[in-house]
C-alpha cells in the first residue's frame, strides 16, 4: 500500500509539473503579449492542432494500441520511423526558410510548421510511453508544445523576440523528443528502415488518420473560423474562456494517462465505472471553475480573465468540457475495441452539424460570430457523443 501511494504521489507530482505549463503558458501569453498577439498565437495553435494529425497520418494510433499488443504490434516500428522522417523534414524545411528569404519573425509559416511537427511528436511519443506503462513521462511528452511556449515567454521577459525565441526553443525540444522516441522504440539500424512494411502500416493507420484529422479540425474549428472571418482580438476573447474552463479537463487527462492500460485492457464493468467517475469529476470541476471565474472576488484580481459580458460563454464552455471528456472516453472505448471507423463516423457527424449550424447563422446575416460558433460547437459535441454512445451500446463495449 505504501509503495502504491508513493508511486501515485510521484506520478501526480510529475503530471502536475508537466500540466502546469499547459495551464499557465496561455495565461502568461495573455498577460505578456498584446491582445492581438495573444489572439494570433491561439490561431497558430489551432492551425497546428489541425495540421499535426494530418502530418501524422494516424501513425500515433498504431504506436499507442500496438504498444498494448494485438494486430497493430508488428507495425509499431514502421509507424515510429515514419514519425521521425516527417519531423526531420519539417525541421529541415524551417531551417531552410531564411535561405529562401522568408523571415522567421515576419511569416507565421515557420512557427506553424514547427508547432505541427511537435504535435506529431507529442502524439507518437506519449502514445509509446503510455503503451509501455510510463504514464508520468507520457504527460511530459503531451505537454511539450506548451513547455516550449512557457520557456519562450520567459525569454521575452529578458528581451528576446517572442517569435524567434519560440522557434529556437521548439527546435531544441523537438530534437530531444526525436532522440527519446528512437531510443525507446528499439529501432534497427538505418539500413533496415527501408525494409519495414509501411504499406501495411498505412493500411491500418488511415483509420486513426481520418478520426484524428477530423477531431483536430473539430476542436480547433471555432478559433480557426474566428481568425478567418474576424480578427485576432475575437480569437483572444474566446480563447481565454476556453483556457480557464479547460483546467477541468486535466482531471480526465490524469486518469486517462496513468490508468490507460488498466481502463482499456481491463474488465468492462470496471471500465464503465472508471469512465463515469472521470466524466463526473470533470463536470464538478467545470461548474466550480465557472462559478469562480464569474464571481466578483476573482474578478477583482489583476489576472487575465474573460470579458464581463462573456459570462454566458463561461457556462457554455463548462458544458463543452463535460462533453469533451465524455467524447474522449468513448473514443478510447471504441479504439481499444478496434472500432476506429465508428469513432471517425461520430466525429465526422459532429463536424458536419457544427458547420451546418454555424453556416446557417453566417449566411442568414448573423454578426455575433462568438455566439454562433459556440452554439454550433455545443451542438456538434452533443451529436458526436450521441453517435459514439449508440455504437458502444450496440456493441456492448461497456458491459
Amino acid at each position: 500500500m505504501h509503495s502504491f501511494v508513493t508511486r501515485l504521489s510521484g506520478h501526480a507530482v510529475l503530471f502536475g509539473a508537466s500540466k502546469s505549463s499547459v495551464l499557465f503558458a496561455p495565461f502568461l501569453a495573455a498577460w505578456l503579449l498584446s491582445k492581438a498577439e495573444y489572439g494570433a498565437l491561439e490561431w497558430w495553435l489551432s492551425l497546428s492542432m489541425t495540421l499535426g494529425p494530418i502530418m501524422a497520418l494516424g501513425a500515433h494510433g498504431v504506436v499507442a494500441y500496438g504498444s498494448l499488443g494485438g494486430v497493430f504490434t508488428p507495425y509499431v516500428r514502421a509507424a515510429v520511423m515514419y514519425v521521425c522522417l516527417v519531423c526531420f523534414c519539417a525541421l529541415l524545411f524551417v531551417l531552410l526558410l531564411p535561405v529562401a528569404g522568408i523571415d522567421w519573425k515576419v511569416s507565421f509559416v515557420g512557427v506553424v510548421t514547427l508547432q505541427s511537427a511537435m504535435v506529431v511528436l507529442q502524439l507518437a511519443l506519449s502514445a509509446r510511453l503510455k503503451g509501455l506503462g510510463k504514464g508520468a513521462w507520457a504527460s511530459l511528452a503531451e505537454s511539450a508544445l506548451y513547455i516550449a511556449l512557457m520557456l519562450s515567454l520567459l525569454l521575452t521577459v529578458v528581451g528576446v523576440d517572442f517569435v524567434l525565441g519560440f522557434m529556437l526553443v521548439m527546435i531544441a525540444i523537438e530534437l530531444c523528443m526525436l532522440w527519446l522516441l528512437i531510443k525507446i522504440s528499439d529501432l534497427p539500424s538505418a539500413n533496415y528502415w527501408f525494409h519495414e512494411d509501411y504499406k501495411k502500416m498505412f493500411s491500418l493507420s488511415h483509420k486513426f488518420f481520418i478520426g484524428g484529422t477530423l477531431m483536430g479540425a473539430f476542436m480547433a474549428g471555432p478559433r480557426l473560423l474566428m481568425g478567418g472571418i474576424s480578427d485576432a482580438t475575437l480569437v483572444a476573447s474566446f480563447s481565454i474562456v476556453f483556457r480557464w474552463l479547460s483546467i477541468a479537463i486535466i482531471i480526465h487527462q490524469f486518469i486517462n494517462t496513468f490508468y490507460f492500460r488498466q481502463i482499456y485492457r481491463g474488465d468492462l464493468t470496471k471500465r464503465k465505472f472508471a469512465l463515469l467517475g472521470c466524466v463526473g469529476l470533470v463536470a464538478i470541476f467545470s461548474v466550480l471553475i465557472a462559478f469562480a471565474v464569474s464571481s466578483q472576488f476573482v474578478r477583482s484580481f489583476n489576472i487575465p480573465l474573460p470579458d464581463s459580458n462573456d459570462i454566458w460563454l463561461v457556462w457554455s464552455m463548462a458544458g463543452v468540457m463535460i462533453l469533451w471528456s465524455a467524447s474522449a472516453s468513448f473514443e478510447g472505448v471504441l479504439s481499444s475495441a478496434g472500432r476506429v471507423m465508428s469513432q471517425s463516423i461520430a466525429v465526422a457527424l459532429g463536424l458536419i452539424v457544427f458547420l451546418i449550424i454555424f453556416g446557417s447563422f453566417y449566411f442568414t446575416g448573423g454578426t455575433d460570430h462568438k455566439f454562433s460558433l459556440t452554439i454550433a460547437w455545443l451542438a456538434g459535441f452533443i451529436s458526436m457523443v450521441a453517435v459514439q454512445f449508440i455504437f458502444i451500446f450496440r456493441s456492448k463495449l461497456l458491459g
